[in-house]
């Protein structure tokens, strides 16, 4: 058919469907996004924030002196400024981290961005066994163009740890939910990896009780088969979550109150809401 002839409803028909190339370019999106997160750490964001200051300081002095900046040798939570504490997960992986890669600025916020990508290769074998490729492809994309990804994850702090260690829960009870083999030490994952997110950022704790409520109800209509296993599960989290007492803090209250949902500190912005 030459330029000037008009083509047929038949021909309209095949452009109109033909594939482009979607999945290459979801590929080569994903990778900028993920080689982007590691590149200009010392500059972008500019400056560092008195939250990245305030937990980088405990984190430096407990890799080189095996304490904190109070003297409090091998610390389990670390009040940073005011209410603020950093729990033992950000403290202790940021202690060998620094020990390895140095307390640049770069190496800091480094960690943060290894958390980050952590979090969306745990996601993205979710969405997989959930879902399939398409999923995967698509929760990828997404999870790297978030907020969390573009913007915490660049910072030397302790909120972007939590997440892994909720998507990692979710991930290992998904697996072994479908495993006969590595069922039992797969569950027992999940139940460890439900308590170090509570340790990781106490303010996550109110969520993860939600969650685990909505993963035992969701199982329970859906998969009743593997129900008893979502059980085991929860018996886990249970027995696990005693870890939990520690935190029971007036500093650490206080924070939760600040950030946490439903907190009734002034500075909570739920409390703007009325809610």
């Amino acid at each position: 058919m030459s330029f000037f002839t008009q083509s047929t409803d038949s021909e309209r028909e095949t452009d109109l469907v033909t594939p482009l190339p979607i999945k290459p370019l979801l590929f080569l999106t994903i990778a900028a996004l993920g080689i982007f997160q590691v590149f200009f750490l010392e500059s972008s964001p500019p400056g560092f924030y008195v939250d990245e200051a305030a937990a980088s300081a405990q984190i430096l002095c407990l890799s080189n002196f095996h304490q904190n900046c109070w003297g409090d040798s091998w610390p389990f939570f670390t009040t940073v400024w005011g209410v603020a504490r950093v729990g033992p997960v950000h403290q202790y992986s940021g202690a060998v981290w620094v020990s390895l890669f140095g307390g640049s600025i770069e190496s800091l916020r480094t960690l943060s961005v290894f958390y980050g990508l952590l979090t969306t290769f745990a996601l993205s074998l979710l969405a997989k066994y959930r879902g399939g490729e398409r999923l995967q492809l698509w929760t990828t994309l997404a999870a790297l163009t978030l907020p969390w990804a573009l913007h915490s994850s660049r910072l030397a702090w302790d909120p972007p740890v939590a997440p892994f260690y909720v998507v990692l829960c979710l991930l290992l009870l998904e697996i072994g939910v479908r495993s006969t083999q590595y069922r039992i030490p797969l569950i027992v994952g999940s139940a460890v990896s439900f308590l170090l997110a509570a340790l990781a950022y106490p303010p996550v704790l109110a969520q993860m009780v939600f969650l685990v409520g909505f993963i035992f109800v969701f199982q329970r209509l859906f998969f009743p088969k593997s129900f008893k296993t979502v059980l085991l599960f929860a018996a886990l989290c249970a027995v696990a979550s005693f870890a939990i007492l520690f935190m029971n803090t007036d500093p650490v209250h206080g924070r939760v109150a600040e950030v946490g949902i439903f907190g009734n500190d002034p500075r909570n912005p739920t409390t703007n809401l009325g809610l």
